[in-house]
């Protein structure tokens, strides 16, 4: 299929872009002409806002213990206490900078000496102060910061993330900060660019589906964006900088939410584990109630680790379910299941550092955004395959327009085109379908081709003239083979077909021509078939509506046939 075949060319494409942007976005180091190495030590005594006087006078200086200034890791959920020194003599003429990396989930204040009120830095615009970055936060330093005059630091952080602590001079802290910022750019753009591309490969963009993979795209560009600090920069994300990390938290159970209701679709769960989808539902429901809760003014910590145990639960359900469905040999459930699986494992190493309180690598944020990126591109891929096997029509195709020249309805082509499209559309939007077939009786074919093509040919007008009056006005109706007519009638029930059957053929009751000696309501068979949750393809709603004719054409026989004696 050309179409297909183009899909798979752009998803290819996009695979060698995703692995370049990974090798272009990974951080490197960056050697600052002017750092000056430090030592942070961590207060392990409980300060309170009393004590800060003593504290900056030296009375706790007995609690300190030393950390690692690579991966400064504070409680989350309390406020922890640092004293930073310089081991080495800063001879810049430019003033020091303290840069603290992947900020985006503390609040510092900043003690430079024992008179000082304390100025608060973040990057969530709050406080409106100069060091306002990225994710990079810095905090200016006075010039003559010698051994003698340590900086006392409170952080506040709701997460147990290990943040690097360097001093330099505010231009090589710029450096680092664009650095760190491609990589922040990038992703995001990245799920973004995924959606422009659903764009281009899903041409069903009315399925339900289509709009859920690109609500994931939304919420996974939004999560990445609010977990790197760049939405905190720009309107209208900025509006949520109040919210701090709670805002990377409520994305993130959005982006959950999207990929259960997501599973549901493209892994067929309505059919194949009806429990299994009520579940799903259930469970997306109440993804979005708790994102809604996260922009209500609660403890920050809770709420990050109630989201985390959500989003860590919801991954692992949808990559169990796909699983099984992998097991069951469902098409594109194992392509599913390896879209998946990184991300599923990654974010579960998250939540374990989050809850035992481990350091997080600095390149685990990068990690994390790959990996969703890849499961982005998966489900774009299995989107995309489940889409393009039964492609709908478009207006204007060649094959829309091609008709019946006797009959004057659809042609084989296009009346197979408008199925397809039909049937993808009621399972999609879980909505009925019905088909009605008129189709020569089996024993009367031969009598028929033996009578000569032009009596069957002016039969078969009059049926496709009958139909036309029975079948509600804009329904599609189609000549599939030489001697059946097909009628499409969505959004109806078997109740309704069947009443549209009987007026059809009472219609045909009245119809004066024979076909070979045999009227024409005793040589056709008239039947109806409904969409169901066991019907797989379109050929299988078309076969059944088929043998309903039959069986009701044989059963009419049965009953006009005179009993045996004896019998």
């Amino acid at each position: 299929m050309i179409v297909q075949g183009r899909s798979d060319r752009l998803i290819g494409w996009l695979c060698r872009v995703l692995g370049a942007l990974a090798v272009l976005a990974a951080p490197m180091p960056v050697l600052a002409a002017n750092e000056v190495p430090i030592a942070v030590e961590r207060f392990d005594a409980t300060i309170t806002d009393a004590d800060v006087p003593a504290l900056l006078r030296g009375a706790f200086d007995g609690a300190l213990r030393a950390q690692s200034p690579a991966a400064v890791t504070p409680r989350p959920g309390h406020t922890t206490w640092y004293r930073l020194r310089p081991l080495a003599e800063w001879v810049s003429p430019e003033a020091p900078v303290l840069v603290i990396s992947q900020a985006n989930d503390m609040v510092v204040r900043v003690y430079q000496s024992p008179d000082s009120p304390g100025a608060q830095y973040s990057i969530y615009r709050a406080d409106n102060t100069r060091g306002y970055s990225r994710r990079v936060l810095l905090v200016p330093l006075d010039h003559g910061w010698k051994a003698n005059s340590p900086v006392y630091l409170r952080v506040d952080a709701s997460t147990a993330v290990a943040h690097a602590f360097w001093v330099t001079d505010r231009e090589s802290a710029h450096v680092a900060e664009v650095v760190q910022a491609r990589s922040d750019v990038v992703w995001p753009l990245v799920q973004l660019a995924f959606l422009l591309a659903a764009l281009v490969t899903v041409r069903t963009l009315p399925d339900r589906a289509s709009l859920l993979y690109m609500g994931l795209c939304a919420s996974i560009a939004l999560a990445t964006a609010y977990k790197s600090g760049l939405g905190f920069e720009y309107w209208p994300l900025s509006s949520m900088a109040a919210l701090g990390i709670r805002a990377n938290v409520a994305a993130a159970l959005v982006t959950a939410a999207c990929a259960l209701a997501l599973a549901r679709e493209l892994l067929d769960l309505g059919r194949r584990a009806p429990w299994l989808s009520r579940g799903f539902a259930g469970g997306s429901v109440l993804l979005l109630a708790c994102a809604l809760m996260a922009a209500l003014p609660l403890p920050g910590t809770p709420v990050v680790m109630l989201g985390a145990t959500l989003v860590l639960a919801a991954l692992w359900s949808l990559w169990m379910a796909g699983a099984w469905c992998a097991w069951q040999r469902q098409r594109n459930a194992g392509l599913f299941v390896l879209a998946w699986t990184p991300a599923v494992l990654l974010f579960t190493v998250r939540v374990a550092q989050i809850v035992a309180q481990v350091p997080s690598p600095r390149s685990f944020g990068l990690l994390q955004s790959i990996t969703f990126a890849c499961a982005s591109l998966g489900m774009l891929a299995v989107l995309a395959r489940r889409s393009l096997n039964l492609a709908l029509p478009r207006a204007g195709d060649v094959a829309l327009r091609e008709r019946d020249v006797l009959t004057g309805t659809l042609s084989r082509s296009a009346g197979f085109a408008h199925l397809r499209a039909a049937f993808i559309h009621a399972r999609s939007q879980r909505q009925e379908l019905s088909l009605l077939t008129c189709d020569l009786a089996p024993e009367l074919r031969a009598r028929a081709s033996a009578s000569g093509r032009s009596e069957l040919d002016a039969c078969l007008c009059e049926v496709a003239a009958v139909l036309r009056e029975a079948v509600p006005r804009g329904e599609v109706l189609a000549r599939c083979y030489d001697d059946q007519l097909v009628a499409l009638l969505p959004r109806r029930g078997a109740a309704q077909a069947q009443a549209i059957a009987q007026d059809l053929a009472a219609r045909i009751a009245h119809v004066p021509v024979q076909l070979g000696g045999v009227t024409l309501a005793t040589a056709l068979a008239v039947g109806t078939a409904t969409l169901d949750d066991g019907m797989r393809t379109p050929d299988e709603l078309l076969s059944r509506a088929v043998a309903d004719g039959e069986a009701a054409h044989a059963q009419r026989r049965r009953a006009a046939m005179p009993e045996r004696p004896g019998a």
